[in-house]
């Protein structure tokens, strides 16, 4: 109907962080087109922000600035390997991971991309693609992915692209 607004629901998203890493957390998803979305402190290492969202699937994580392009992913320290997923329902019932929480162990920073280290710029676009395809393909909820190559790779280049 014209006129009629969208239905929303209130989503809670929370960073716990015990290990006193974390400062300035960011929120960002595809509900806010990836921008990054400053999360409140509430005390004792939680950060939280509330959100509207429309019914739908989305893919959401958190960063935390460190003067770099894209910051820390935090969804990494918490061992998550991929985007968090997140669903309203048309119900307007909220489904999915709304936290993250990062324990008190020791941290160990992710390795910022050193496997791209002698791809070339066509290679990289690939493995771009091929990240792309394994974010969908967690969100849809596939089990197993299978990826062979067309040339021969080195079995460390290959773990370097699991780490």
């Amino acid at each position: 109907m014209a006129g009629q607004r969208p239905r929303l629901s209130e989503v809670r998203f929370t960073v716990t962080d015990q290990s006193g890493f974390v400062k300035e957390p960011r929120l960002k998803g595809s509900f806010t087109n990836w921008d990054q979305v400053p999360m409140a402190g509430i005390g004792d290492g939680l950060w939280e922000h509330v959100q509207m969202v429309a019914p739908g699937t989305y893919e959401w994580g958190a960063v935390e600035p460190d003067g770099t392009e894209w910051g820390v992913w935090l969804p990494e320290l918490a061992g998550n390997r991929v985007n968090l997923v997140v669903t309203v329902t048309m119900s307007l019932t909220v489904e999915g991971a709304t936290s993250i929480f990062i324990g008190d162990g020791h941290i160990q920073m992710p390795t910022s991309g050193s496997f791209l280290e002698g791809l070339s710029p066509k290679d990289r676009a690939g493995l771009d693609e091929v990240l792309r395809l394994l974010s969908r393909a967690s969100m849809l909820n596939v089990l197993q992915v299978i990826i062979s190559a067309r040339a021969p790779l080195r079995f460390s280049r290959i773990q370097d692209l699991c780490a």
